[in-house]
């Protein structure tokens, strides 16, 4: 077969293939992940198809590389390999099966850059609107929890393992010092919901958080219970956040179920109490577990996780969802100071495969794992420095898409002193 004729093969191969893979895995996730994939050449047994960012070529190469291999070669059994590259301006192919400018000829090249700017924000658009096609008109208006949460707010994990005084005082001195939001953890179960209903009473303004409650440890409906209550009380103060957890922490059970059915069930059982979507976000790292934020919750609030993980999740998410990242803070700007600061917490998100699979995906490698991390990965996910240049890792992700960033502070000195520290940098 000439070559030509066999590009026009391949072109018309993958039109039926995409159109196989949208019937599959549906909408929701052909949209975001599978829809910007865009055929490359087919040469010597090897398909080459591109993706505009390595986030989405790790994920959609390890989850469904080898179907797309083997739907093409249902129809071509010369297919040895399916290789997918990183093209930043990859564009879907012409549905007329004809290569337009795709070698981009120099005399071609104003009207591949017309072309490719109405492509991309044909793209663009369909990304943003792929995840919420199940909401349809039903979509929440979350601009009024924008503005509730403001720019940036504190995260603490004081409240929940120390006194019950301290999710009084830390309340206190989030809201004098003009910050809008204060989230607290529910690592293992327990008391976090009393620990955010005493921050709630001692503060007027201030919204108050989980970041996140733990599936595994609290019963759908009480959650869905206790939260209305205390939005009821607060005038609309509070916003539930919950986590899958990790198997370091539920044992053997965690591996029963996987995560992302968890999750939707809990998820079932909390519509069945009454809990609007718009009430609550996700702790989300991999793909489909924020696709799942998009369609039924009010979006995400990651943790330990670099800015390119934000601007990754942002495209995922759309314009509705939010974005609500936590970023630890280390106010110290000797480096070596700082890193072992770091790391000496750093291990602890290790243990969770779902952190060092995200990492994965945005180049970090086995050797920066190793020990305690390499100096790499902790300057990547731990902003430490004066504060100016922590200000500035916190702009990088109100850049990248984050309509609200969570400061954890880490170290020996007094939360609220950093905080304060950090003020008039983070707030203005």
């Amino acid at each position: 077969m000439a070559d030509n004729d066999r590009e026009s093969r391949s072109i018309e191969i993958w039109e039926g293939i995409r159109e196989r893979l949208r019937a599959d895995v549906g909408e929701v996730v052909y949209g975001p992940w599978l829809e910007p994939l865009t055929f490359v050449e087919s040469r010597g047994g090897v398909v080459r198809l591109a993706l505009p960012s390595r986030f989405r070529r790790e994920w959609v190469a390890d989850t469904y590389g080898a179907h797309i291999l083997a739907l093409w070669r249902e129809e071509d059994d010369d297919i040895t390999e399916v290789e997918i590259v990183v093209r930043p301006q990859s564009r879907p192919t012409p549905k007329d099966g004809r290569q337009k400018d795709n070698r981009e000829p120099t005399e071609a090249k104003d009207a591949r850059v017309v072309d490719r700017a109405q492509e991309d924000r044909r793209g663009t658009a369909a990304i943003k609107s792929a995840c919420v096609t199940d909401r349809g008109t039903k979509q929440p208006n979350l601009n009024p929890v924008r503005e509730q949460l403001g720019k940036v707010g504190v995260w603490s994990r004081s409240p929940y393992f120390y006194e019950a005084e301290k999710a009084t005082s830390l309340a206190v001195a989030a809201e004098e010092l003009g910050y809008r939001a204060l989230w607290i953890p529910g690592f293992d179960g327990g008391h976090i919901f009393e620990r955010c209903e005493l921050a709630l009473k001692a503060s007027t303004r201030l919204t108050i958080a989980t970041g996140v409650v733990n599936i595994w440890r609290h019963d759908p409906a009480e959650v869905a219970q206790t939260v209305n209550k205390l939005r009821a009380a607060s005038g609309g103060r509070f916003l539930l956040g919950i986590g899958g957890s990790h198997k370091f922490l539920i044992g053997d059970a965690y591996d029963e179920i996987s995560p992302l059915a968890k999750m939707g069930s809990y998820l079932d059982e909390l519509d069945a109490a009454g809990l609007p979507a718009e009430d609550r976000l996700l702790g989300a790292l991999g793909p489909r577990m924020l696709a799942l934020c998009a369609e039924r919750t009010a979006g995400t609030h990651p943790c330990f996780i670099p800015p390119e993980f934000t601007g990754a999740a942002r495209e995922v998410l759309g314009d509705g969802p939010l974005l609500v990242p936590e970023v630890t803070v280390i106010l110290e700007s000797d480096p070596g100071v700082a890193r072992a600061l770091a790391r000496k917490f750093a291990g602890l998100y290790f243990k969770g495969p779902n952190y060092a699979n995200m990492l994965r995906r945005f180049g970090f490698t086995d050797d920066d794992f190793h020990g305690e991390g390499s100096d790499r990965l902790i300057d990547a996910v731990v902003a430490w420095g004066d504060p100016e240049t922590i200000a500035a890792r916190v702009r990088a992700h109100l850049d990248a898409g984050a309509d609200h960033v969570a400061i954890q502070s880490r170290g020996p000195k007094p939360e609220a002193d950093v905080w304060r520290e950090l003020a008039p940098r983070v707030l203005g």
